[in-house]
C-alpha cells in the first residue's frame, strides 16, 4: 500500500449502551480510532422501498492494518456516515479493505 494514497481523514466510531437522564438505555456512537485511508466510490443504486426511494452509495477504503475493527462499528468520512459491511485484510496484517454503503438520507450530523 503506497502511503500517498491515503489521503483522506476518517474516524471509526463504536456504538456504546449508556443511561439517559430517565436511566432509559440509549445508543450512543463515539470515535474509537481516527485514521488516513483511500477512499474509493464504487456504483451506486436508487431502489423502491417504503414508499420512497432509497439510494446507496457503496465505497470502498483501504487502510492501514487495524485490530479489533469489526462490521459492528461505522465509518464517519467527511459529512457521511458508512455502515460497514465487509472486511479483508490485504496482504499478511498489512492493510484491510473495508467495503461500506452510506445512504442518502444518512448524514454525519444525524
Amino acid at each position: 500500500m503506497r502511503p500517498g494514497k491515503l489521503d483522506r481523514r476518517i474516524a471509526i466510531e463504536r456504538a456504546a449502551v449508556v443511561q439517559n437522564d430517565l436511566g432509559e438505555e440509549i445508543e450512543s456512537w463515539s470515535v474509537w480510532q481516527t485514521v488516513w485511508a483511500e477512499v474509493l466510490p464504487l456504483d451506486g443504486s436508487e431502489r423502491w422501498q417504503a414508499q420512497e426511494v432509497m439510494a446507496e452509495a457503496p465505497t470502498r477504503f483501504r487502510l492501514r492494518w487495524l485490530p479489533g475493527l469489526g462490521v459492528e462499528d461505522r465509518i464517519r468520512c467527511e459529512d457521511r456516515l458508512y455502515d460497514i459491511h465487509s472486511i479483508n485484510e490485504i496482504g499478511r496484517r498489512r492493510a484491510l479493505e473495508v467495503l461500506a454503503k452510506a445512504r442518502a438520507d444518512q448524514t454525519a450530523g444525524a
